[in-house]
């Protein structure tokens, strides 16, 4: 994660979630993989990936709704 941003520190919470995402996508492709790893642990960590990448889609959207709701009005003419 620190390679990513090549040192620069980020305020921005969307990126550092969107790092975070594809940083966990690839670890958990490494580990399905992997054929050392038992098949129900591959499965159960899989279900956990789906359930966190379902959880930011959420958010986001819902995050898009807030901003339309707050969005400023412009008056009337």
């Amino acid at each position: 994660m620190g390679m990513l941003n090549r040192g620069v520190r980020h305020q921005d919470c969307e990126v550092l979630k969107r790092q975070m995402i594809f940083i966990q996508t690839q670890l958990f492709h490494a580990v399905y993989n992997d054929p050392s790893v038992p098949e129900d642990t591959r499965e159960m960590l899989m279900q956990y990936h789906l359930k966190s990448v379902k959880a930011t889609l959420e958010d986001r959207r819902h995050g898009r709704l807030r901003e339309i709701v707050q969005a400023p009005r412009s008056p009337a003419r």
